[in-house]
């Protein structure tokens, strides 16, 4: 065994073992999220939370995760035709839910490592009515079970910080989109120059 595979084991471990954490809590609409939030100002945005009970302020939170996903929607440019898209690192399948109501003529397969991920997302999709279109797998984005060519789009909200290579990441997203396709990547960096 690799060590990568030995991470990769581990992160799964993780996300198997959150159930109902602060994500669950936080979706009262049935979006869970596994990122941070869209705040431009957060002056703003911390005396909104200091002042706000802990409904209203969960509320705040949850509406900022959301508000990055969209942010992020508006780069992949979703064809209004029928196409493909991959959500890599896709949690319990918040952002296909959004994509798939977004977008009727999207065709989502999301992937984690995580079993209980995989099935939570599915459940979801279910109960959205929206399970025709989604697929959700417990697979790495590293080495996808999957054909090459065949997403138009693909997605990783906050997900690639979790891989041993990203070389490999970015090798297989070649393999598996189309040529000409689109990938969104969203992930935390850290600027040292910069004081928030």
């Amino acid at each position: 065994m690799k060590p990568g595979d030995i991470w990769l084991k581990k992160v799964a471990a993780y996300y198997d073992s959150k159930k109902k954490d602060l994500n669950w809590r936080l979706a009262a609409d049935g979006i869970i999220h596994h990122h941070n939030g869209l705040i431009f100002d957060k002056t703003s945005f911390l005396r909104k939370m200091k002042t706000a009970g802990t409904a209203a302020g969960e509320a705040l939170i949850h509406r900022s995760e959301t508000e990055l996903s969209g942010f992020g929607f508006k780069f992949l440019d979703c064809p209004r035709k029928r196409a493909r898209l991959l959500d890599a690192g896709c949690g319990r399948g918040g952002s296909s839910l959004l994509l798939a109501e977004r977008y009727p003529l999207l065709r989502i397969t999301g992937v984690t490592l995580s079993a209980y991920q995989a099935a939570a997302a599915r459940a979801a999709a279910r109960a959205r009515g929206l399970d025709a279109r989604i697929e959700f797998r417990r697979a790495s984005m590293l080495s996808l079970p999957v054909p090459e060519n065949i997403f138009d789009r693909a997605w990783a909200c906050e997900s690639t910080e979790h891989l041993p290579s990203l070389p490999a990441f970015f090798g297989e997203m070649a393999r598996v989109c189309v040529p000409g396709a689109r990938l969104v990547v969203i992930a935390g960096v850290r600027n040292p120059g910069h004081p928030g």
